[in-house]
């Protein structure tokens, strides 16, 4: 990143910081949380739907879609930028959340599809929104802060995804003995909601689209100063820390 970008960053409000910082921070929990917190349910939810012949696939399909999608949330981010890709993979991991939890309830479906295996089908696309969060969080925190910083805030991530691997078992097991299994991708809505809100509240778009960052170079041979479109220019050139005004 440059010094330009960080400059901005370090202006902002700590009320904005923190708004963005909370985000993403939940962003992780959902990831952490989705991980665990349904492992605890899978025998109530193998006799509610009356199968367990595909029950590994409720795992699998979710893993198969998450991993797959990560480096596809990478390059788009490059192109159109971390914030609306942040969203768009919030907003699919909360809609396949909600999908998962209707899994076996609707009559017309069940009469086509096993209840096991739309849950495993919607446990795939909730996984292609999973793929980007931690993607994403790490692109952004890299954006937002230089090698310094970065590795502060990055800890404070792993605090969070720390906390709900651990969290995760006792609330998947309460939530199933309490309610329902259903409850388990319910949970999944609000703190969803609230990332995005924070997101939204911050109005901070995207601190670091590669639109907005201005990278100025130093011929060595003619001592001449320029400026490259990111477009043009491989991607490590853009931790160049060279701040000169172009005239």
């Amino acid at each position: 990143m440059s010094a330009a970008t960080e400059a901005r960053v370090a202006e902002w409000s700590f009320t904005r910081r923190l708004l963005v910082l909370g985000g993403l921070m939940l962003a992780i929990v959902l990831s952490a949380l989705d991980q665990t917190i349904v492992s605890t349910a899978l025998p109530t939810i193998a006799s509610d739907l009356g199968s367990v012949q595909n029950l590994s696939w409720i795992v699998t399909a979710y893993l198969v879609t998450t991993t797959s999608s990560a480096a596809l949330y990478g390059k788009l981010s490059d192109i159109y930028g971390r914030r609306l890709l942040f969203t768009v993979s919030v907003t699919v991991f909360v809609v396949g959340s909600a999908l998962c939890a209707l899994a076996g309830s609707v009559p017309a479906v069940n009469a086509y599809v096993n209840g096991l295996v739309q849950l495993a089908l919607l446990r795939a696309l909730q996984g292609v929104g999973a793929g980007g969060l931690w993607v994403l969080v790490l692109s952004i925190l890299g954006d937002m802060f230089g090698p310094r910083k970065r590795s502060e805030y990055i800890s404070y991530m792993l605090s969070g995804f720390g906390a709900a691997l651990v969290v995760g078992p006792l609330v998947g097991g309460w939530l199933t003995e309490a309610f329902s299994w259903h409850w388990i991708f319910l949970i999944n809505l609000p703190l969803g909601a609230i990332a995005l809100a924070l997101e939204t509240l911050a109005e901070s778009g995207e601190p670091l689209d590669a639109d907005n960052v201005e990278v100025t170079t130093v011929d060595v041979e003619s001592g001449r100063v320029r400026s490259l479109d990111p477009e043009t220019i491989e991607p490590h050139l853009a931790d160049l820390d060279i701040e000169v005004d172009d005239e």
